[in-house]
């Protein structure tokens, strides 16, 4: 219970967010006090909820940030639309109510998505139900919204020219300082003990924001891709790192330290040519797979950009396929999805059949709990948003009894979406005092008047929506990811010693639709990845015993690209039976170690000719122990 309190107060620094508070604080500050100066505060209201789209944007280009508005800002006016036509009817707002909740969800989590989700699509689709009932607006209050994302792409427009950056190559940039810092404090035990604890959060952080930063439609060209193979590496050197430490393979030679310094220089400075390495390398075998890591940023820094296409078609499915591909029960994320459709719809249930007021405020408590994925960290959202809500509720309270202005409320309103921002990502709790307060401001001006009423209402629903959420997750989700790993990583080897077998039998069966079986290394890989984080996530488990699981995972994601690389090429060669009887043989052993922690004896495997990435990860994944 100790670490469970501790967490409620913990404020991550590292993911305090301050540009993108002020950015929001103007985005909303600038409608609210247009709709004041005009005599119409609910306008500008509805003009700021489009500029919630901003809070779906995580770096990348321009283009990509302005397509993601666009894509939201359409969904949340949308919402806006079906709710003010739909308000009257519960039956029928519960449905879509479900839908805008549910859905979102499902894509988010497919497309691997970061953010609020669904959050603010079910605000737009909710606040409808507060505004006084007028169907025939439903068309010029959805434009409203829209004009509140063009403003949205105009201010994030002109942020980039002024501060532009080439945001995804500074968290390439950041990776290899981290690997830098980790090899230089390699021979010092207790040195690299405090550097690796922040490394693994660090590149877990680098993934999800360039993946964020996607173009989730088109590609912005060569040089995302380069970045995303970048970070890929420096995966793998981390994985080799951490392997050398848990084996107790001391001291690192210097000259793997002085080769670290040479990519980081190539890196930083971001060169066109390629400098020369002259000095000569002789490592021990050990050090081997290290060495070639290194040599690989080399090439993928310099190499042709069809080149760096061909690698990162490999990566990831099309967008559509995922999102259709998912819906198997073999997916985390499909499960995931069921297991939340069935707690969202029992709330949304219990809220309209008994005539709860703001059955959306409901919907949004279970939701906000419910996006932690995994029981702990729902246990720890649930705790605080009952505790945020319950100070915000004391700030609001103290706001509406000075009665202040319609502009100083305007302004309070502006001001507590930044705070929403900046501190949402660091300590929800926090966040959730500012964000009470911001919701029970503006459900004042939907309705039309600003009184205590909606606190008692708020206290309320948040209180219902907090238990159905708990004894859901208690429920459904008794299994930690902790739990799941080792499972998922089993069934991880058993797909790809199924797709090895197809692919170099001498049975020599046919590809019927190669991008179906990319899909299904893709979708394990995945669900191992999902597990890991959430698992490394959790307060109750032992970190270093998960950590222990990720050079395995990634040996696991080099037989996978190799795997897909195989699928695609024409010209793949056949092996004969014994050969393949000793690699699936020493495919089964990993998955009964993993599954039933069985040991077993080390296959010494022939050479797999032109994929030896194959043989070297898997001899390697022979030889893994979990401590």
């Amino acid at each position: 219970m100790y670490h469970y309190y501790k967490s409620l107060i913990y404020v991550d620094i590292d993911k305090i967010n301050v540009s993108k508070g002020i950015i929001q604080f103007i985005l909303m500050l600038i409608p609210m006090i247009y709709g004041y100066f005009i005599g119409n505060l609910s306008l500008g209201l509805l003009i700021s909820l489009g500029t919630l789209s901003n809070i779906y944007v995580f770096g990348g280009t321009l283009q990509s940030k302005i397509k993601t508005v666009t894509i939201a800002t359409l969904t949340l006016a949308f919402a806006m639309a079906l709710g003010t036509l739909t308000a009257g009817n519960m039956v029928l707002f519960g449905f879509l109510l479900f839908g805008f909740t549910v859905i979102p969800y499902y894509v988010c989590n497919a497309l691997e998505i970061k953010g609020p989700s669904s959050t603010f699509f079910l605000v737009a689709y909710g606040l409808s139900s507060i505004m006084p009932h007028a169907p025939e607006l439903f068309l010029k209050r959805a434009v409203l919204v829209i004009i509140g994302g063009l403003i949205t792409i105009v201010v994030i427009s002109i942020h980039s020219k002024l501060f532009d950056r080439n945001y995804e190559r500074e968290i390439v940039i950041s990776d290899y300082h981290m690997l830098q810092k980790l090899l230089k404090a390699f021979n010092d035990n207790a040195a690299f003990n405090e550097a690796h604890t922040t490394a693994v959060r660090s590149l877990m952080a680098s993934n999800d924001a360039l993946y964020a930063a996607r173009p989730a439609f088109s590609k912005d060209g060569g040089e995302y891709e380069r970045t995303l193979l970048l970070h890929h590496l420096a995966e793998g050197i981390y994985s080799e790192i951490l392997d050398l430490h848990l084996k107790n393979i001391r001291p690192i030679p210097g000259i793997l330290i002085e080769m670290m310094n040479y990519i980081v220089d190539m890196v930083t400075d971001d060169k066109t040519t390629k400098p020369s390495w002259n000095k000569a390398v002789k490592l021990s075998e050990e050090f081997r797979n290290l060495e070639n890591n290194l040599y690989k940023v080399e090439e993928i820094l310099f190499a042709p950009v069809e080149q760096i296409n061909y690698k990162s078609e490999n990566s990831r499915p099309h967008f559509m396929r995922r999102l259709l591909s998912n819906i198997t029960p073999e997916s985390s994320v499909f499960m995931m999805t069921i297991k939340y459709a069935v707690i969202m719809g029992i709330a949304i249930f219990i809220a309209i059949l008994f005539h709860i007021d703001r059955p959306y405020w409901v919907a949004l408590t279970v939701h906000s709990v419910l996006i932690g994925n995994t029981t702990v960290t729902s246990l720890q959202r649930a705790g605080a948003r009952f505790i945020g809500t319950l100070l915000g509720i004391i700030v609001a309270a103290i706001i509406i009894s000075i009665n202040p202005d319609l502009l100083i409320v305007a302004i309070i309103i502006a001001i507590a979406g930044g705070i929403n921002e900046v501190f949402v990502g660091s300590n929800y709790a926090l966040a959730m005092i500012s964000i009470t307060t911001q919701v029970l401001l503006m459900s004042g001006i939907a309705a039309g008047h600003i009184s205590y009423s909606f606190a008692y209402l708020r206290i309320i629903d948040v209180v219902i929506g907090v238990i159905i959420a708990v004894l859901g997750v208690l429920i459904l989700g008794r299994t930690t990811a902790s739990e799941k790993l080792p499972k998922f990583i089993a069934d991880l080897i058993r797909v790809e010693a199924a797709t090895f077998h197809y692919l170099f039998s001498q049975n020599h069966y046919a590809i019927r639709d190669r991008y179906q079986d990319m899909f299904k290394l893709y979708l394990n890989v995945v669900n191992v990845r999902m597990t890991y984080t959430n698992a490394y996530g959790e307060i109750s488990n032992n970190k270093q015993q998960v950590l222990h699981y990720y050079p395995a995972i990634h040996l696991l994601e080099q037989i996978n690209f190799s795997l897909q690389r195989v699928i695609k090429d024409d010209a793949k060669f056949l092996i004969d039976n014994e050969m393949m009887g000793q690699y699936l043989l020493a495919f089964e052993n990993c998955a009964k170690y993993f599954e039933r922690g069985s040991n077993h004896s080390l296959i010494d495997l022939k050479l797999l000719e032109r994929y030896h990435q194959i043989h070297y990860a898997l001899m390697d994944l022979q030889e893994f122990k979990v401590k």
